[in-house]
């Protein structure tokens, strides 16, 4: 899944829990800001249906997910 990532992120850090791995990233917002890259925020990411889903977590990654990869 690492490889699926668009080039303007910046993983910082990752937890994974069953299927789903948790990343906390930097984000580009892709509009040449002074403030980029945005961040870091949490973002989940699981396979189904053969494509990577992905899911906006936010500043805090919830507890549940304590498995440090």
């Amino acid at each position: 899944m690492a490889d699926e990532l668009p080039g303007d992120r910046e993983v910082l850090e990752v937890h994974t829990t069953g299927s789903t791995t948790y990343r906390l990233e930097r984000v580009s917002c892709g509009k040449n800001c002074k403030g980029c890259p945005h961040g870091p925020y949490w973002y989940g990411y699981w396979r189904e249906g053969g494509k990577t889903r992905s899911k906006y977590i936010g500043k805090n990654l919830p507890t549940t997910q304590v498995k440090k990869v």
